[in-house]
């Protein structure tokens, strides 16, 4: 799918933000977009413990930001949903 990131390319490092059922990691992801070498992001992802309604909450949030280019509004490039856990 256009939107699916390779998970072997994303390396996740410390974590940036924690809520009740998610928190954000800041992550180094290799070819992004194609581009050569690595870039500095942000991998939003539910804890072990979210229910199945989190889930569709954060795939919901997912399938509105792919349609959202605004300069306040944080860029979605792109989304791991294979083989583990949904990372955006």
């Amino acid at each position: 799918p256009k939107w699916e990131f390779p998970r072997k390319n994303l390396v996740l490092g410390k974590t940036l933000g924690e809520g009740e059922f998610g928190k954000v990691v800041k992550a180094t992801a290799f070819r992004l977009k194609g581009k050569a070498g690595y870039t500095t992001v942000a991998v939003k992802m539910l804890k072990e413990n979210a229910s199945h309604s989190e889930l569709r909450d954060l795939l919901s949030e997912f399938t509105l930001l792919k349609q959202v280019n605004h300069p306040h509004v944080i860029k979605m490039y792109g989304a791991c949903s294979q083989d583990g856990p949904l990372y955006l």
